[in-house]
């Protein structure tokens, strides 16, 4: 089964980029601008099977990401989904800390290296660089 990924940034040149990136990677992509594009597509495209992976930007306008982490896991349905944070550059520690509390699974930082984002999901997927399939 190729991964569904739902892809959360405003920033629509990063978002196109990860889209790309991912989809050459093997996976399948959804993209929101916001949280609620990104809820919208959770009760449209994802609402009979989840995504296996949410990457979320973690700093963006009018969202508290925080926030939508814990309602993403209070929800039954996201509620193991793994989640990979998105940060400009190097953030403090306890910005990181702080995702993790609420949920997060793993971060990158942006500027996006290809192949840390695809390391990245990997990991939160449990999936081997050779085997495009979920474990």
């Amino acid at each position: 089964m190729t991964a569904r990924i739902l892809i959360v940034d405003d920033e629509l040149g990063a978002l196109a980029l990860i889209a790309i990136i991912l989809e050459r990677a093997g996976f399948l992509t959804s993209k929101a601008a916001n949280r609620k594009q990104a809820l919208h597509l959770l009760n449209t495209v994802f609402a009979t099977t989840p995504p296996d992976l949410i990457v979320l930007d973690m700093i963006m306008p009018g969202l508290d990401s925080l926030d939508f982490i814990h309602q993403l896991r209070q929800h039954p349905d996201t509620c193991n989904t793994p989640i990979l944070m998105l940060f400009h550059h190097l953030p403090d520690p306890s910005a990181i800390q702080a995702g993790f509390d609420a949920g997060a699974n793993k971060y990158v930082t942006k500027p996006i290296l290809s192949h840390k984002l695809v390391e990245a999901v990997h990991t939160c997927l449990n999936i081997s660089p050779s085997n495009q399939t979920i474990s």
